[in-house]
């Protein structure tokens, strides 16, 4: 499972700076780096049972939020528990961390 998780998003960036730094995830929509829990890839992380039944229960309570006009290939978690959809791969959005 492709997992990256917020410490490594948000590097060794002052702490002032870090408030400020947002990741462009597709569709218009930013999401403030202190607020990522982790990135995840959707075809590996969906192979478990736990990471779909998550999806399912994000989306039953309206927690999903898509930046997608295609198929998503990643989804990006906050830590006020939105799950948010993204067609870039996760490698692409660490790339503009």
């Amino acid at each position: 499972m492709r997992l990256v998780v917020a410490t490594q998003l948000r590097g060794n960036a002052p702490k002032k700076e870090r408030a400020k730094m947002f990741l462009h995830v597709g569709n218009n929509r930013n999401i403030m780096l202190k607020e990522i829990v982790g990135v995840f890839d959707l075809d590996t992380s969906t192979v478990s049972a736990d990471t779909k039944r998550f999806l399912k229960e994000s989306e039953k309570n309206g927690t999903t939020e898509n930046a997608v006009l295609e198929l998503p290939k990643s989804f990006v978690l906050t830590d006020d528990g939105k799950v948010i959809f993204s067609q870039i791969s996760t490698a692409s959005l660490m790339g503009r961390v």
